[in-house]
């Protein structure tokens, strides 16, 4: 008795039939000649995509009343839905569209990476929410800092310039503009 593979017998047809080898279709290969198991885009239907989806993301915000020509070559959510996010989110901060057009730029912060911590960060050094809407119309860049590498340092600064810790959210109240100073040395 022979337990070989070459050994058993196939029903009619079953050998090279369609129904023996997987759908190629359904599992995402590639048919043909090629060596790849899997099919992926190409660089030009990746590129058509993106601009595909830069343009449906640019219909939404000039159908809000953003003019989003400084967006250019900005790395921008992927979808109009990440967008619309990013806009509810600065709303509900207090901005207008007037004031995100003053600094179209503040849509390229991310709601969960940038915006949230730096929020949190000012919050925690006492700057008051109900002054957040002003703050950010005087100094929006401050939602694309890293509160590690550039709010941080400044606070120390302040601190080392004999500002008391309680008086510093007045001071960054009073001038938001300071955040963006960039220290030099050690």
């Amino acid at each position: 008795m022979s337990n070989s593979v070459s050994d058993r017998t196939f029903a009619s047809g079953s050998v090279g039939s369609p129904m023996s080898k997987p759908n190629a279709a359904c599992l995402g290969w590639k048919q043909g000649g090629s060596s790849s198991l899997y099919s992926r885009p190409s660089l030009l239907e990746m590129k058509n995509e993106k601009a595909t989806n830069r343009a449906m993301v640019y219909e939404f915000l000039q159908g809000i009343g953003i003019i989003p020509v400084e967006l250019d070559g900005l790395e921008i959510p992927v979808t109009a839905e990440v967008m619309r996010e990013r806009v509810d989110f600065l709303h509900i901060l207090g901005l207008t569209i007037e004031d995100i057009n003053n600094y179209p730029l503040v849509l390229g912060c991310s709601v969960k990476k940038n915006m949230i911590p730096v929020l949190d960060y000012l919050g925690k050094l006492g700057v008051r929410k109900s002054t957040f809407t002003e703050f950010l119309r005087r100094y929006p860049q401050v939602l694309h800092s890293s509160v590690v590498v550039d709010l941080a340092p400044v606070v120390k600064y302040l601190q080392g310039m004999d500002i008391k810790p309680n008086n510093i959210s007045r001071v960054l109240e009073r001038y938001p503009e300071v955040l963006g100073f960039k220290l030099e040395g050690p």
